[in-house]
């Protein structure tokens, strides 16, 4: 007896072989079935259709991943180099910086500079005359006058045409190294503590703009307020800070549209630029947005130089030879001077100590003051005066404007 079914299609119903066909041709026909209380067997829903997704091209899926990938990469480095976006303590100091191609040297043994008596020089404040009479003030203060210990001589890694001043930036960082800056050579070099060098950087190419090329080079080296030192570059206007030769710790942009370099970093780490007539100066954020201001009214201001000191203040120095302690909130606190150095030159480098004296570097001279307004020494440096700078150990580094560094101590 034949079998009838109680299927409820008909024979057109494409089977295995006709459903494998409809598969190839794109399309499948899905079904379910349930059983009724009679026994029959009937579809519980309506027959589905279900269209192949079609592969898209290989080149457009790379094409979009890889565009995707550089907005990303882009908008974290600009979000990080503007400082919106900051590196994680846990990540450690950045150091690209030193991507790039690193050239040692050694410095020679230090030299005795005849210039510089091997005694103890004392000149006093009323007469111009420098004697070597015995010092009659308590050992170890810049009272009793300096003594000449020696000389470092920076090697000269570039060679330009027509440049025959080297003016040498120095300062101490705080790990005992030193940082030095020429910045005619555009050279950027870390000495160890006995004066060989450690690293150069040159000036170096940094890409295109505008059609132009764009050389980095370094033009700048001041103190900070938390004690780092921190380097400016130009061509990629930028301030790296540092606490070792090792690495730098960090770098921001330097604010847009300035015409002239930083004259120092300010107690929260802001700029400290000329105002605009000279006469005053703009405390500014990476983006240019002035903090807060600095001016003298009825006096011919014009700072040439400054430096932080202790409690948020600021030590500058005025085309007059002046010296101004300035509170945090953009006062005069104290006058001092004037500098004799600053009648005959402008001063262009200060330098400060935990016990009060203040270094001036101007000319060929370089004159101790105390913080209270007192005249302590001066003399005369072979070789100009490029910068003034105190180390932990109380020593005076002052840079001279032939490629060497000259170290004093008090007696």
């Amino acid at each position: 007896m034949e079998h009838e079914s109680n299927l409820p299609f008909s024979e057109q119903t494409p089977l295995k072989e006709d459903e494998s066909r409809s598969k190839r041709r794109g399309k499948i026909l899905a079904t379910g079935f349930q059983q009724e209380a009679d026994g029959t067997i009937a579809p519980s829903l309506p027959p589905y259709k279900y269209k192949r997704r079609k592969n898209r091209s290989r080149k457009q899926v790379i094409f979009s991943a890889t565009a995707l990938s550089l907005l990303l990469v882009g908008a974290l480095a600009g979000a990080w180099y503007t400082g919106i976006l900051k590196t994680p303590s846990y990540l450690g100091p950045i150091s690209h910086i030193f991507d790039r191609e690193v050239t040692t040297g050694v410095v020679g043994e230090p030299i005795e500079d005849s210039s510089f008596p091997s005694k103890p020089v004392e000149e006093h404040q009323q007469e111009s005359t420098v004697v070597t009479t015995p010092p009659v003030a308590e050992a170890g203060s810049w009272e009793k006058g300096v003594l000449f210990e020696g000389a470092w001589v920076v090697p000269q890694e570039v060679e330009k045409k027509g440049i025959k001043q080297r003016s040498v930036r120095v300062l101490p960082l705080q790990s005992g190294e030193f940082l030095v800056n020429i910045p005619e050579e555009g050279t950027l070099s870390a000495l160890d503590k006995e004066g060989k060098v450690l690293w150069t950087k040159q000036p170096e190419p940094w890409g295109v703009s505008g059609k132009q090329r764009v050389q980095r080079s370094w033009d700048g080296l001041v103190r900070a307020s938390d004690g780092r030192a921190v380097t400016f570059t130009k061509g990629v206007e930028s301030a790296i800070w540092w606490s070792s030769a090792q690495q730098p710790d960090e770098e921001r942009p330097l604010p847009p549209a300035r015409t002239k370099l930083p004259l120092t970093i300010s107690a929260d780490n802001y700029y400290v630029n000329l105002t605009w007539n000279e006469q005053g100066c703009d405390i500014l954020d990476s983006w240019g947005t002035v903090k807060g201001k600095i001016t003298f009214p009825k006096t011919r201001f014009s700072p040439t130089a400054a430096v932080p000191m202790a409690q948020g203040r600021l030590l500058m120095a005025n085309v007059d030879g002046l010296l101004y302690i300035i509170n945090k909130e953009g006062l005069i606190e104290n006058k001092i001077g004037p500098s004799k150095a600053g009648e005959k030159a402008a001063i262009k480098s200060l330098a400060v100590d935990p016990k009060g004296y203040v270094f001036v570097g101007a000319g060929d001279r370089v004159e101790i003051w105390k913080s209270s307004g007192e005249f302590v020494f001066g003399f005369t440096v072979d070789g100009g005066c490029a910068s003034v700078a105190l180390s932990e150990e109380g020593k005076l580094y002052v840079g001279d404007l032939s490629g060497k560094i000259k170290i004093f101590s008090a007696v």
